[in-house]
């Protein structure tokens, strides 16, 4: 079996991403109809849900404070 060898400058994992979220909100409980429709709003915006989600919240959150 040939032997990988690891290149000295580059470190063994996954590469570092963009995004530096480091906390999680758990798990949100939506029904079918929420996740879907929320799905597609992502969708027509161009992005992930994930990301929709953040930028949803983020803009809510930017009215409280």
């Amino acid at each position: 079996m040939k032997e990988l060898k690891q290149h000295p400058l580059r470190p063994v994992g996954r590469p570092p991403v963009a995004n530096k979220a480091s906390k999680s909100l758990g798990q949100v409980r939506v029904t079918e109809r929420q996740f879907d429709s929320y799905k597609k709003a992502a969708q027509h915006d161009g992005k992930t849900l994930s990301s929709w989600v953040r930028d949803t919240l983020d803009k809510a959150a930017k009215g409280v404070v």
